[in-house]
């Protein structure tokens, strides 16, 4: 990406202009035999410091059940679980960022079958990756649960946010609850749905977040929005647009802004 930025907004004789390359990851996966798969994903942050992304192994039990053991995103918001290569935009949105799991060490198990995929999760925790089991950060009891549900086409367009230009109608929805908490960890409980169609070319995407924290003398609601609509004009152009609104407690004393 290039960057321009104003370090003195009312003057534009002081500015920095340059380079960045925010989601550089190297990934190594496979699988061993016709039961286990495995994947490692070194990275870079934003700030250039390595960091190490999804860490896993997993096992086929069964026809569409598979259990996952490591370092991964949990199941929760669907735009944050889309890969960064299958985004429309060259970021996620600000909701996501607020509301977003983030990473996480954990055990996983997963059904899925033509028109249902079911994942429950039992983890460290929202935004824990890299962390020692001791970390006060972490979570003492974490749980994600997410059903996703194809309502017409195929399952695996909900793996991206466009749609090819001979691509057959779709439309698929998810809807997520999380609970975490600790002994020196504020509880809380968040929830979320979402909905994809796409049709030749043409996608629509649709969430709505909202999340409860207790503290010891204090309760926040929190609550966010997004939408997102784009169209292939051709193999190589797409135009998009997308929407997203943040909703914070107004006990958490912010600018309305």
């Amino acid at each position: 990406t290039f960057d321009t930025k104003r370090t003195d907004p009312e003057s534009d004789s002081d500015s920095e202009r340059g380079f960045n390359i925010p989601l550089a990851k190297l990934r190594f996966s496979g699988k061993l035999d016709s039961t286990v798969d495995f994947m490692f994903e070194p990275g870079f942050t934003r700030t250039g410091e390595s960091a190490l992304y999804n860490a896993y192994a997993g096992l086929t039990v069964g026809e569409g059940s598979r259990f996952q053991v490591g370092q991964f995103k949990l199941p929760f918001l669907h735009e944050d679980s889309v890969e960064d290569r299958y985004q429309l935009a060259a970021d996620r949105s600000v909701m996501s960022y607020v509301f977003g799991q983030g990473y996480s060490q954990g055990v996983q198990f997963s059904y899925s079958a033509d028109e249902v995929r079911l994942f429950a999760a039992f983890s460290d925790g929202f935004n824990t990756a890299n962390t020692e089991y001791t970390d006060p950060s972490e979570s003492d009891n974490a749980i994600t649960l997410r059903g996703e549900f194809t309502f017409f086409g195929e399952n695996n367009s909900y793996n991206d946010f466009t749609s090819a230009m001979n691509q057959d109608d779709s439309m698929v929805g998810g809807v997520a609850f999380h609970y975490q908490d600790g002994t020196t960890q504020d509880a809380m409980y968040t929830y979320t749905a979402d909905l994809a169609y796409e049709s030749n070319g043409f996608n629509v995407f649709a969430a709505g977040v909202g999340r409860n924290i207790e503290e010891a003398n204090n309760s926040f609601d929190d609550f966010g929005a997004s939408v997102q609509a784009g169209y292939r004009v051709n193999d190589i152009i797409e135009p998009f647009a997308r929407y997203d609104v943040v909703f914070s407690d107004e006990g958490r004393g912010l600018s309305n802004d």
